[in-house]
């Protein structure tokens, strides 16, 4: 710019000079001035970015704290529903366990070849198929309707010990009556007595391996430690 100012001040003279100044400064105020509005401008635009971005995680952390209070508030109410599940479960349990134990036991003295008579032989036998009867029907009445509470893992246990119950408590009771009959031979009676033998032993060495089955896996979900 100064070269060319000289230029024309030597061709045109001082007048052409003074023009070209005076431009010169025009432009570089003209410059100045809009550098300084877009630095405004750009400071102004800075400080409402600045804002909106406060603003914005301002409701950022507000929707936040909304959402954490919600899943807190759905965690405290799933705990309570898990907390009574289990609650109800336990008594299931527990219940349940109750009537496996009486079960077998009127299972055990109900297939027992030898029995002390206390007073009335034939009274005393009836009473036992009667409790192993009450025993089996208690298990069952209860235990089906409730099979939702368990794994089915352990519903596939009791299905099968009930089932062994029943079939065992069957056979005994058949061949039982039929040696009461006296109709057969020697032969077939001894069969039927070795039949009740072999049924008894069963149930008093087969049976409880599988209740100490059952038992474990209850102690699991309750959470009992050894």
């Amino acid at each position: 710019m100064e070269p060319k100012l000289i230029e024309l001040a030597i061709s045109k003279g001082a007048f052409v000079l003074i023009v070209g100044i005076a431009l010169f400064m025009i432009r570089s105020l003209i410059k100045y001035i809009i550098d300084l509005d877009l630095g405004k401008k750009l400071e102004e635009i800075k400080k409402e970015a600045a804002k909106e971005n406060i603003t914005h995680t301002q409701e950022l952390n507000k929707g936040l704290e909304e959402y954490k209070s919600q899943l807190d508030l759905l965690k405290q109410q799933s705990n309570v529903q898990f907390n009574h599940l289990h609650l109800e479960r336990a008594g299931v349990i527990r219940d349940l366990y109750a009537h496996l134990v009486e079960l077998h036991s009127a299972m055990v003295d109900f297939t027992r070849t030898i029995h002390w008579v206390q007073g009335d032989a034939d009274k005393e036998e009836v009473d036992r198929l009667d409790r192993f009867n009450t025993a089996l029907n208690t298990f069952k009445n209860f235990y089906l309707p409730r099979k939702l509470y368990l794994e089915k893992r352990i519903t596939a246990q009791l299905d099968d010990i009930l089932q062994k119950y029943w079939t065992e408590a069957y056979d005994f009771d058949l061949n039982k009556r039929l040696l009461r009959m006296r109709s057969g031979t020697k032969e077939s009676n001894t069969i039927h007595n070795e039949k009740l033998n072999a049924i008894s032993e069963r149930v008093i060495k087969d049976f409880p391996p599988i209740v100490s089955q059952i038992e474990d896996e209850f102690r699991k979900i309750l959470g009992v430690k050894d």
